[in-house]
Formats: C-alpha cells, sequence, structure tokens
C-alpha cells in the first residue's frame, strides 16, 4: 500500500456536504492528480491563491492498497517521468475513481 495526497480548496457548502458524508464514498468528476509527496500538496493550497474568502483549503490523503484494485482496470497511473516537474511523484487517477 502507499499513501497519496491532494491539495485543494472547497467551498464551504462542499466542505460541509464532505463533513456529513465521512466514512462513506468519495468520487471525484474530474482527473485527479495526487502526489506521493504530501508537501507538494501542502504548497498547493498555501500558494495557490484562494478564490474566495468563504473557500477552505484541505489536503486529502489517501492509502491506496494496490491488492484490492482489478488488475484488468487500474484506476490511475504513476506519471512522473512524464511529469514537468518529476520530483512531485504524481500519479494520476481516472475519472469518477471512487474512494472509500
Amino acid at each position: 500500500a502507499f499513501t497519496v495526497y491532494r491539495g485543494q480548496e472547497l467551498s464551504q457548502q462542499d466542505f460541509q456536504n464532505l463533513c456529513d458524508s465521512k466514512g462513506g464514498l468519495l468520487s471525484f468528476n474530474n482527473f485527479l492528480s495526487t502526489s506521493k509527496e504530501k508537501e507538494v500538496a501542502m504548497n498547493f493550497v498555501q500558494d495557490s491563491p484562494h478564490e474566495s474568502t468563504d473557500n477552505v483549503s484541505v489536503i486529502f490523503i489517501m492509502t491506496i492498497d494496490p491488492n484490492k484494485i482489478s488488475t484488468s482496470n487500474t484506476p490511475f497511473a504513476m506519471i512522473d517521468e512524464h511529469s514537468a516537474i518529476p520530483s512531485e511523484q504524481e500519479i494520476l487517477f481516472t475519472m469518477h475513481t471512487v474512494f472509500r
């Protein structure tokens, strides 16, 4: 298993919805860029301009167990070799990947 991180801003409403669904399933409606480096996610939320003062900065921490993923349908790719910044150790998840 390995851990990936994503820094993101959420509206107050989206943040509340996330809190209300704690322990449930979570899916993102787009490709999801994550990093094996926690600092990358932290820098992303610290350095990004806040779109609104009502937004909340969050860090998603996801533990991925490849043994629980179908080998015929791997929902992510390690793209650090293709990234402009290889040191970010970027892992890209497909659209609608479901996290528990």
